[in-house]
Order: structure tokens, then C-alpha cells, then sequence
């Protein structure tokens, strides 16, 4: 369900048009449906905006605010990626410089025991 207003003047409320639209049901069952998944956890209210939503509900593609959070949260985790990256590029040359030195020292010990 998008995001819709809620008054307790039950003609008013689009949510409760929302959701007989829906189910078909009459107001008074509307009303009732309403509190029943809100107390599930199906429909969230959102403070900032005073509207009710569907849990699942993901905004369209114009939803300004929408897509500038997401790109963000884009953008973080590519900073994320390429710090670990460079992290795993020091580790391997670091495993590279173990090695050569490990096979240094067995081949010293080998010409030391020949």
C-alpha cells in the first residue's frame, strides 16, 4: 500500500478507502482490518510525513528522496569495497613477501643438509 493519510472520521481516512477498495469490505470492517494489520506489523506509520504505508511498499523510481538515499548508501558501500580491497591487495603482498621468504629459508636448509 502506498503511502495514505488516516483520519478516525472514518469517511475521511484514505487509508480505510484504501484498503475496502481492496477487500470490498464495508467500513465498519474496514476500520477493523486497519487495526488488525497495523497490530501485525503490516502497516507502518511514518511520523515525518503523518502517512500510513504498506510494510513491504518500496517508492516508485520518482521518489526524489527515495533514490538519493539509495545512491548514497550506494556510494558508502562502494568506499566499503574498495577500502577492503585495497586491504586484501596489502594482505596478498604481504602473503607474497612470506612465502619467498619461507621458500628461501627451506632452500637455504636444503643446501645446508646437500
Amino acid at each position: 500500500m502506498p503511502p495514505l493519510g488516516h483520519d478516525r472520521v472514518f469517511i475521511r481516512s484514505e487509508v480505510l478507502a484504501h484498503i475496502a477498495e481492496v477487500t470490498g469490505q464495508s467500513i465498519e470492517q474496514t476500520a477493523r482490518t486497519f487495526h488488525y494489520l497495523r497490530n501485525k506489523g503490516h502497516l507502518v506509520f511514518n511520523s515525518r510525513t503523518r502517512k500510513w504505508s504498506g510494510a513491504e511498499y518500496i517508492p516508485t523510481e520518482d521518489d526524489g528522496q527515495f533514490r538519493a538515499r539509495v545512491a548514497s548508501e550506494i556510494a558508502e558501500l562502494r568506499k566499503i569495497c574498495k577500502e577492503n580491497l585495497a586491504k586484501c591487495r596489502s594482505l596478498q603482498s604481504a602473503n607474497d613477501i612470506i612465502v619467498e621468504n619461507f621458500n628461501a629459508l627451506v632452500s637455504h636448509v636444503n643446501q645446508k643438509k646437500g
